[in-house]
């Protein structure tokens, strides 16, 4: 017990704890910007790629309702078939959507919500995107689909500069954060070791620091008894090898002025006796 108290309380567990801090600082601040670059990247190509492949849905589109404009029963059919395979094509995808420039929808992707074709949406960002002839998007927590992440972009269909439909794409994004968590977790793990390994290098390290030092206690001790035989070992040419030089040097030196008194004491002595007897005889 004397000894783990005395071991939590050395300068060689104190390096140790330095060098743990540091380098659990530094795994964080690149861990943050690591886990935020990575989600950063991945929805960025999450999302690049459903949109290079809705490039060729907005053109197909686009022919049917200029082919197929006045027959609105046709219109509708041929813009389901070509959602069904668009979808099936990119399982990421939950529902698409086409309406056209009057806010009614022509088509969906999603089977067993056929009964909202031929309704006007009523969703604003629609309007917006008719109106404007923008592109939106953006990132929501879902309630009918277990609070998961969704990915909605609305981008209009245009020809010649005139918006005549809007393409409304909801994507299951919530496999990109589940793909980040088990990056991030391996990150992690990766940490743990890294720590591990550093305290077991920060141990073996900070002997070479705090084993002259011992050294040098020890010798104070046995000088303190009168010992000035014993020398402290030089393991280097830095400060703590210096140290240990000019310790050495101190007890060579220490060991002389010893040598040197316990010669003169008998002489000190001598000469003590032989004043006091010429003061008694006189």
């Amino acid at each position: 017990m004397q000894k783990t108290k005395k071991f939590f309380q050395s300068v060689q567990f104190r390096l140790v704890m330095i060098y743990l801090l540091l380098i659990l600082v530094a795994m964080q601040v690149i861990g943050a910007y690591f886990v935020r670059e990575l989600e950063g990247q991945l929805e960025k190509n999450f999302q690049d790629s459903i949109k290079n492949s809705t490039k060729l849905l907005d053109y197909n589109v686009r022919e049917e309702i200029l082919k197929n404009g006045d027959n609105s029963a046709q219109l509708q059919t041929d813009i389901r078939e070509l959602l069904v395979d668009f979808a099936r094509n990119n399982n990421s995808l939950t529902e698409v959507r086409i309406v056209d420039d009057k806010s009614k929808i022509l088509g969906t992707s999603d089977m067993d919500n056929q009964g909202v074709v031929g309704q006007k949406s009523t969703t604003t960002s629609i309007k917006r995107a008719i109106s404007l002839g923008g592109s939106e998007d953006k990132i929501y927590m879902d309630e009918s689909h277990n609070n998961q992440r969704v990915w909605v972009n609305i981008s209009p269909i245009k020809n010649k500069d005139k918006v005549i439909g809007v393409i409304y794409l909801v994507a299951d994004i919530e496999s990109v954060y589940k793909q980040v968590d088990s990056i991030t977790n391996i990150f992690i793990t990766g940490t743990l070791i890294a720590m591990v390994i550093t305290a077991v290098l920060g141990i073996l390290l900070s002997r070479t620091i705090t084993k002259p030092l011992i050294d040098m206690k020890r010798q104070a001790y046995a000088m303190a008894r009168g010992n000035y035989t014993r020398k402290v070992k030089v393991y280097g040419y830095d400060e703590i090898g210096q140290l240990a030089e000019s310790f050495n040097s101190l007890t060579k030196k220490s060991s002389r002025s010893a040598s040197h008194d316990r010669r003169r004491a008998p002489q000190a002595f001598f000469c003590t006796v032989l004043h006091d007897r010429w003061c008694y005889c006189n």
